[in-house]
């Protein structure tokens, strides 16, 4: 009776090691990340959606998007000063106003991108600085 209890202890063990194990790779991050997650459920989510699938025709999808890569430069300044008129995408057209940013520092734009980048980006994205979104934001400035 004592070693099947001992045995049923083990087994429960090793279940929870497992599911904590599979927890942390899933849902914890490094502290950049889990700053642009905060960030982007405070500002993001209640257009894009809590997964980035959008919101039917009202906001676009930040899944694909191409400005997780090929238009990687262009996202900071989007951010920075919103977006006013359409904006069209493979999935349709788009014309909701997208609040600016303003108070956001350099250093939280490229937690936010660098967040959005490891949900949501095409294949593989380059690593970016703070210098790089420096730059990419003085002609918004």
């Amino acid at each position: 009776m004592k070693i099947s209890r001992i045995r049923i202890g083990i087994v429960l063990s090793t279940v929870v090691v497992i599911c904590l194990l599979f927890y942390a790779r899933y849902h914890i991050t490094d502290a950049g990340s889990n700053a642009g997650s905060a960030l982007y459920v405070t500002h993001c989510a209640s257009c894009h959606g809590p997964s980035g699938n959008g919101l039917r025709n009202l906001y676009p999808s930040l899944r694909k998007t191409p400005f997780l890569n090929i238009k990687l430069s262009e996202l900071p300044c989007l951010i920075r000063q919103g977006v006013k008129g359409k904006i069209i995408t493979e999935k349709g057209t788009y014309n909701q106003l997208m609040p600016p940013f303003k108070a956001f520092t350099s250093s939280e734009i490229l937690q936010l991108i660098s967040f959005m980048q490891q949900r949501w980006s095409r294949g593989s994205s380059k690593r970016i600085t703070i210098n790089a979104i420096e730059q990419w934001l003085d002609p918004c400035r």
